[in-house]
């Protein structure tokens, strides 16, 4: 392999690794807005219970108005969650191209959909964490074989998407 079709591997490794790492990603986002959701939810319970029937000055805000603002929001949030899970079923998808039983799928979920850390990885299969790093590069690899994963590869770097920033450690279990 050439100087260049090495570095043309490299960046294709890292960009997978960076559409693996949106499962995180997403994830944290999903427990987020759905943190919100239940806030939302249990603070206009609360509020509902407050109101008067008759009109007390104020803002000339009614219930309805409430209701109607607070529904909005549930909605958007809602919608943003259905977000965060297509994007994580996005990234299942990429792992279902690995055999089911496969060492570098299992290493792969663990590390991409479990969210661990490597010595939890390694703790979890018996394995020394360089194992699960040979493993893990292995699986890329494997994945990189794959014309549909390298047509997506194509798509992300001709619009853009995954050019910046690294994929965040902090968080993992």
């Amino acid at each position: 392999m050439t100087e260049k079709e090495e570095r043309e591997k490299n960046r294709q490794r890292k960009l997978l690794r960076k559409i693996l790492g949106q499962y995180y990603d997403q994830a944290m986002r999903r427990d987020q807005l759905e943190e919100r959701l239940h806030a939302l939810r249990a603070s206009t319970g609360a509020k509902a219970v407050q109101y008067r029937l008759t009109p007390s000055g104020g803002e000339g805000r009614t219930i309805a108005d409430d209701a109607i603002s607070a529904a909005e929001l549930e909605e958007k949030l809602n919608a943003q969650i259905k977000e965060c899970y297509k994007t994580m079923n996005k990234v299942q998808e990429v792992l279902d191209y690995l055999p089911p039983a496969s060492k570098q799928r299992i290493v792969l979920e663990y590390r991409h959909i479990d969210c661990l850390e490597w010595q939890r990885v390694a703790d979890a299969l018996h394995y020394s964490r360089g194992t699960c790093w040979r493993l893990y590069g292995e699986g890329i690899d494997l994945l990189l074989e794959e014309p549909d994963i390298q047509d997506m590869l194509r798509r992300a770097h001709r619009d853009h998407l995954y050019t910046g920033g690294s994929h965040r450690q902090r968080g993992r279990k």
